[in-house]
């Protein structure tokens, strides 16, 4: 028996155990880099295909809603005309409807005696 044990510590390099545990150790921490290395690549492809799957959806469906029509990019002409006080405040029913305001004053949607609508601004007091 004393022979058998001496032959065997010949063979493995006469370390016995202790060589065993490196090599484990060793075997364990190539292992589980391999499977982190593998598991950070199904990560990353997964996350790759996610994206082009996001931008196709956001093709298929875009943000614009509709289109405006031709009468909206056909250009008219613009004219401009000196309109009276008593003019003014008919066509804005005496300035009834707000729809805006600025640092030089306020903005009344009104509409003239032919029919066409128009923004009327009205000066504040401190704009020149």
């Amino acid at each position: 028996m004393v022979e058998l044990a001496h032959f065997s510590s010949e063979i493995c390099g006469g370390q016995g155990s202790s060589h065993l545990y490196s090599n484990v150790f060793i075997g364990s921490v190539a292992g589980g880099s391999v499977l982190f290395t593998v598991a950070l690549g199904v990560f990353f492809a997964c996350f790759c295909r996610w994206k082009v799957f996001r931008r196709k959806v956001n093709r298929e469906h875009p943000k614009i809603f509709s289109l405006p029509s031709m009468d909206d990019l056909c250009f008219k002409s613009i004219c401009t005309h000196n309109f009276t006080l008593q003019c003014l405040e008919i066509a804005t029913r005496k300035y009834d409807t707000l729809i805006g305001e600025g640092g030089f004053g306020f903005i009344y949607r009104g509409t003239l005696p032919d029919g066409q609508e128009v923004a009327v601004k009205v000066g504040s007091a401190t704009s020149t």
